[in-house]
């Protein structure tokens, strides 16, 4: 996937702390948007087999003073300057979507795909809220604020209402 096109100059940061190569590729990875781990393992750090877990050690490095110094840099520097065209965004979705089916990572095939529709306006997530309590607790509580109001939406929704 490539990278947004940076639109001005990157402003300053400051003096940063020494990186080793492999921290160097890490940081550039977690700013690529990738999860730790994977970041993790794809800067080349080896994955240990005993006491701790990739993730964990994963985990640690990215709590590195030195590494979120990079990380907040990075961010600050290009926080507002990235313009990525809707075209393009579907494009890099698209790619990502066909990687992760050849891989067989079907999970990430949906995911890229639902955010294909949210982005071409095809998709929307919608959350349908059910309560189970009587609403006539609710209208007691916005007449506390404003008796009026319960009234109105009493009488909107049918609810018998006398306050």
């Amino acid at each position: 996937m490539s990278r947004p096109k940076i639109t001005e100059p990157l402003e300053p940061v400051g003096e940063l702390p020494n990186l080793t190569p492999r921290q160097q590729k890490f940081v550039t990875f977690i700013l690529e948007g990738r999860p730790t781990k994977q970041a993790y393992i794809d800067a080349g750090f080896a994955v240990p087999e005993r006491k701790k877990s990739a993730g964990e050690m994963a985990g640690k490095l990215f709590r590195n003073p030195k590494i979120q110094a990079w990380i907040s840099a990075g961010k600050r520097a290009a926080l507002g300057k990235a313009a990525w065209p809707l075209e393009r965004y579907i494009l890099a979705l698209e790619a990502a979507a066909e990687e992760a089916k050849l891989s067989g990572n079907h999970g990430a095939r949906i995911q890229a795909l639902k955010l294909i529709g949210e982005a071409s306006g095809h998709h929307r997530q919608a959350v349908d809220v059910t309560t189970h309590s009587d609403p006539r607790d609710a209208l007691k509580a916005i007449a506390e604020v404003s008796p009026e109001i319960a009234a109105q939406i009493a009488k909107q929704h049918g609810i018998g209402w006398e306050h």
